[in-house]
């Protein structure tokens, strides 16, 4: 990652958007189960040292998230 702040700012959010579509089972979500998995594995890239983060993925990490915003996948409660 570019930096520690800006890396552990990134993981925050993946591990916010994972307890968020795990969290509430009963609301209707496509794919749920496939975007469990691709935050995992984020998580699992992103602990190992020396990790730089991908041309995309943040900006894929600020589209999940917009998604569930706009569908009402409630948020987990910090």
């Amino acid at each position: 990652m570019k930096s520690t702040s800006a890396g552990k700012e990134i993981q925050t959010q993946a591990r916010a958007l994972l307890a968020d579509i795990a969290g509430p089972p009963a609301t209707s979500l496509p794919r749920r189960a496939t975007i469990v998995d691709w935050l995992n594995a984020f998580l699992v890239r992103t602990d190992k040292k020396g990790y730089v983060l991908g041309e995309t993925e943040a900006a894929d990490l600020n589209e999940l998230d917009q998604f569930l915003r706009t569908y009402d996948v409630p948020v987990a409660a910090a």
